[in-house]
């Protein structure tokens, strides 16, 4: 598949035209005094500026260049705590243990400060830095800093901030992600990576194989009970890595909300293309690393490996063909996890079932139900109260049930899988081997 040129977007800026690079120099050097500022000092200043800035489009540039700049500075904080993840566990083990215990007065200071300890278990870190950065990302404790270099440099870098930022915020209304990509059997292929950004920001996806390609149909987050911007935030982190991958041909088109001038809601659709990298990466810049945020499956992962087992566990991006009777769509899924012995190169599926939406997990299970020759084991949490009927089913597929609660369980967890690894050795004619024809590498 060639490449097509990318479509003409009047919206983004062109990092290769040198009056754009002028301009966005000009402006970049106003705001560069105020590092290490707070970002309401910045915020002031930049809004006495426009003040006496007759031209709207420098307006609108000078505002989004000091937003853009200093929103790509990322924390770095003490064991790479994740503020919003610090919160859901902390939360999340306020509302398990119940929310009555916060109403006795005497308690109160005590409770609080076993739950942060807890919680500060769980990370790895001292009870004081979960109290010094639970809310660190918050635009109140937020400081200015911009990225090192000339200003020229930081000029070129500003122009795909900018990009960056325009593309997010059309993406907050987005409605839905068609992506279609060529598929190869190499190892090292960059498609492989494009299942795990898709796995990293929690994105549920359907997919249908086609002659050579893959047509990826990414409908939400699998976390979330409506769409709200939160789905196209990630979506845009997805396609934000997807623009750093190297050597990998894509193309997608996104349906977006917007307001038409009488105030009427209509769709309007973003065309994508991997051909428009230059706009929203720097040519130099590290591409995209496979791997899953801190959850289910990289505790899981974390525990198994711990083991000797005679097994190794990996992500491939595998394409698992599903057989839907009297159906000529080709479909498949991709598995969490590989589990593939060390000696004899027998395979066993291994899908963690976390916190889906109740549609979506209807959609897998049925899926999974229809994979034929493969042995799967699935890990549930019991929160989602996977029903008998559908645990049946599974059973009947073949497919074996661990049920796990919380996520420190699943060092237990690993070690039943392990054991279920080993016991299915002896069994011919289970698992996989590598190399069959019915797998192939995304």
């Amino acid at each position: 598949m060639t490449a097509p040129k990318h479509p003409a977007q009047k919206w983004l800026l062109d990092p290769a035209d040198q009056a754009t690079l002028i301009l966005v120099r000009r402006l970049t050097e106003e705001v560069l005094p105020f590092e290490g500022h707070q970002l309401h000092e910045l915020e002031s200043a930049v809004m006495e500026m426009n003040l006496q800035e007759g031209k709207e489009a420098i307006r609108k540039l000078r505002s989004e260049l000091a937003e853009a700049i200093v929103e790509g500075k990322p924390l770095e904080l003490e064991g790479d705590l994740d503020p919003p993840e610090v919160r859901v566990e902390l939360f999340r083990s306020v509302w398990e243990r119940g929310l009555g215990f916060l109403t006795q007065k005497e308690d109160l200071f005590a409770n609080t400060d076993e739950l942060i300890a807890e919680t500060a278990r769980r990370f790895g870190v001292s009870p004081r830095v979960i109290i010094d950065n639970l809310y660190a990302d918050t635009p109140g404790e937020r400081r200015v800093s911009f990225p090192g270099g000339d200003p020229g440099a930081l000029a070129a870098e500003a122009v795909h901030a900018v990009n960056l930022l325009r593309l997010k915020r059309k993406l907050r209304r987005a409605l839905g992600m068609s992506l279609v990509l060529p598929l190869t059997a190499k190892a090292d292929s960059p498609y492989v990576s494009i299942f795990w950004l898709l796995k990293r920001e929690g994105l549920m996806y359907d997919g249908v194989r086609s002659g050579s390609a893959a047509n990826l149909s990414i409908a939400g987050p699998y976390a979330l009970f409506e769409r709200t911007t939160a789905y196209g935030n990630r979506l845009f982190d997805f396609c934000r890595s997807l623009f750093s991958l190297r050597g990998a041909e894509w193309t997608a088109t996104i349906d977006v909300m917007t307001q038409a001038a009488d105030g009427a809601a209509q769709v309007a659709t973003i065309p994508l293309a991997a051909s428009m990298r230059r706009l929203f990466v720097r040519q130099t810049e590290e591409p995209a690393t496979g791997t899953t945020r801190s959850g289910d499956e990289e505790a899981f992962r974390k525990y198994f490996d711990k083991l000797s087992t005679g097994w190794s566990l990996s992500y491939e991006g595998a394409l698992v063909p599903i057989d839907e009777p009297e159906s000529s769509v080709h479909r498949f899924m991709v598995p969490d996890f590989v589990a593939r012995h060390e000696a004899s190169g027998k395979e066993v599926l291994i899908e963690i079932v976390g916190y889906w939406r109740p549609e979506y997990l209807q959609r897998k299970l049925n899926k999974i139900t229809l994979v034929e020759n493969r042995t799967i084991i699935l890990l549930v949490n019991r929160r989602l109260l996977l029903g008998q009927q559908e645990a049946a089913a599974l059973k009947e597929a073949g497919v074996q049930i661990l049920y796990y609660e919380r996520r420190e369980q699943l060092k237990e967890a690993a070690r039943e899988v392990g054991r279920m690894l080993r016991d299915s050795e002896g069994r011919k004619g289970e698992g996989h081997t590598t190399g069959s024809a019915t797998q192939e590498s995304g």
